[in-house]
Formats: C-alpha cells, structure tokens, sequence
C-alpha cells in the first residue's frame, strides 16, 4: 500500500529553553499516561483515538524536550507527517476531554485528578499553549 503521507517529513520549528522544556516534558507526561492506561484497557475507542496514535505522540512530544536550558533557542527538526498527525489528533482529544462534553468524558476522568494532583494544571490549562501554533 502506497500512501502519499507515509515517508514525508515536514521542518517543524521547535523553541527551546527552561519554560517551553517544562511544558513539553508535561504535555509528554500526559500523553504518557494516557498512552499507557489505553493499552492497559485494549479499547481503542475509550480514549478517542486508538493506543497506537497515543503512542507515537507520546514518544515525539517526549523527544522533543532538551536538556539544554541555556537560555531561548530555536530549532528545526525534520518531523515525519503520521507523527504529526498524531499529535494533532491527541490535542483535539484533550480539547474534546477539555469541554467535559460526550465521548471525551472518560478521558477528562481519567486526566483530572492526575493533572491536579502531580501537575498542579488543568485539562484546559494544558491545551491552551497548543492553540496559538495549530495549523488546523
């Protein structure tokens, strides 16, 4: 099968820096934890999106955090488009869970107390960073 999104990759310009490094280590943590709790239940729809999109999300989001807190930088990285899609794909279900509305309820459960307890944030708190870059 020979799509035309498999193997294209896109610049994706990333900041760097104390700040954004914290939020990415979040957002990685999050989708960590959701990532985990679908392959856990073996239910690709309780979450929105299937464990697998969950996944690749996490593992790029996680990679995307440096160790370099040198001060703001800015850096291109070569990013391949279902990783991408992905990502996006995650962040419309945060904002699905985010509105505590339908299908994203079992995810706004599953985050809230999480994200209070260890991350001191809200579900529309962490969302809220994604929106000014989204290209949708």
């Amino acid at each position: 099968m020979n799509s035309p999104r498999v193997g294209r990759e896109h610049p994706v310009l990333l900041p760097g820096g104390p700040a954004w490094n914290a939020d990415a280590r979040l957002v990685g943590d999050v989708l960590e934890s959701v990532w985990l709790a679908a392959a856990r239940t073996r239910d690709d729809t309780r979450y929105l999106v299937p464990t697998l999109t969950w996944q690749i999300a996490a593992e790029l989001v996680g990679d995307c955090a440096t160790t370099d807190d040198r001060g703001e930088r800015m850096r291109i990285l070569a990013l391949p488009t279902y990783a991408l899609d992905a990502v996006w794909a995650c962040h419309a279900a945060l904002l699905q869970a985010a509105d505590h509305g339908g299908e994203g309820t079992r995810l706004a459960r599953l985050l809230s107390d999480y994200l209070d307890a260890v991350h001191s944030t809200d579900l529309r708190s962490l969302s809220t960073p994604w929106n000014k870059s989204s290209p949708h």
